[in-house]
């Protein structure tokens, strides 16, 4: 929120709300308690579609450097 304040873009960005960009990654657990709960991605939405990150890096599991 801070960032999009001092970018003078908070009327678009900043919050998440009906009718503003955002990109948002969904993930498990409390990452201020366990940074390595970043790794815990389950969805991903980007320009208003989501994405089920699990079954995509399954797919591409072996064939873009993912072991």
């Amino acid at each position: 929120m801070f960032g999009a304040r001092v970018l003078d873009v908070f009327d678009d960005l900043g919050t998440v709300e009906a009718g503003k960009i955002a990109d948002l990654v969904v993930m498990t657990g409390d990452l201020t308690a366990d940074p390595s709960r970043i790794r815990n991605v389950t969805v991903v939405f980007k320009d208003g579609v989501g994405y089920d990150s699990p079954r995509i890096l399954e797919d591409v599991r072996g064939r873009v450097g993912i072991n």
